[in-house]
């Protein structure tokens, strides 16, 4: 009796598919004339064992190797493209912002620490050059922490009115300022956390003090530099504080407060929030665009 392998290798069976399509064990149980429906899906090996690794599959490609920030000495916009996530190309970045905005001194007006932590406060909704323009009456009826807290609130209310919420601000102020009287002895706290025990001063007010004045690594996250940030890929949180986070754990402690500053700064020239000036900006070449509009000039 033929079995089915002897069969096809006679060509008794349909020759449309050929013998070494074909592997059955040496011992076949099947009857002559029997065929399994799936018979031609089947890959037998010598003993019975089911072939494996019919199909390779082809491994992929290892992704780009980018040096660290610390081997890269300098990079022009045409070196790196703006999809490479790296150190290379934050470095780049930091390196145009910081030749495009070289002057990182604060926008706010002030002559110690006491009228910075003042002025920070003030410029929540408001514009710096608001704050600057009340400041140096401010300053003048209350030089001190100890004056400001015994200041009159609704007199404190009519020097600061045009910088809006002004009621809630001048309560802030006075409690700030007796806070910092009675239990840091008239010395503006410096760590974070003494900071923002303050009324009226948050994570970004505590970050600019903490930066300018005692020198601390920072990000200093405002309505400008989180909106850089995103258009440029560097992160896509919204919230103040995970985008703070997110970017200190990118960028260098030493050079956190100079990005602070230049992007806050190129947010204002370059990348604002309406029809921003994609077409001389010098981050053009390294922008996404990510959040633009299309009637914005590119």
């Amino acid at each position: 009796m033929l079995y089915p392998a002897e069969l096809w290798a006679h060509g008794t069976r349909n020759e449309r598919t050929r013998t070494s399509d074909l592997l059955l064990p040496k011992q076949v149980p099947w009857p002559l004339g029997y065929v399994p429906r799936n018979l031609h899906s089947r890959r037998f090996a010598p003993g019975g064992q089911q072939k494996k690794n019919l199909h390779r599959e082809i491994p992929p490609a290892a992704p780009p190797v980018t040096p660290a920030l610390s081997e890269v000495d300098s990079y022009s916009p045409g070196d790196i493209d703006w999809r490479m996530t790296s150190d290379a190309r934050l470095h780049s970045i930091m390196a145009i912002l910081a030749s495009a905005h070289p002057n990182i001194d604060s926008l706010l007006n002030y002559r110690s620490p006491f009228q910075l932590c003042v002025a920070v406060a003030l410029s929540a909704q408001t514009t710096d050059a608001a704050v600057n323009a009340l400041t140096p009456e401010l300053f003048k009826r209350w030089p001190s922490p100890g004056d400001l807290a015994a200041a009159d609130p609704g007199e404190l209310e009519s020097v600061i009115h045009s910088t809006g919420f002004f009621r809630q601000k001048a309560r802030n102020l006075i409690a700030a300022a007796r806070i910092i009287t009675e239990e840091f002895a008239g010395r503006v706290p410096e760590s974070m956390e003494h900071l923002t025990s303050l009324p009226g001063i948050g994570r970004k007010s505590a970050n600019v003090i903490r930066t300018h004045i005692y020198k601390h690594p920072g990000i200093i996250v405002d309505t400008h530099f989180g909106r850089v940030c995103r258009r440029l890929g560097l992160s896509a949180h919204k919230d103040p504080v995970k985008l703070e986070f997110e970017l200190a754990a990118l960028v260098p402690e030493n050079r956190q407060h100079e990005f602070s500053m230049t992007a806050n700064l190129h947010g204002r020239r370059f990348c604002r929030s309406r029809r921003p000036d994609c077409i001389t900006c010098p981050l053009e070449e390294l922008c996404p665009k990510l959040g633009v509009g299309a009637n914005s000039p590119r």
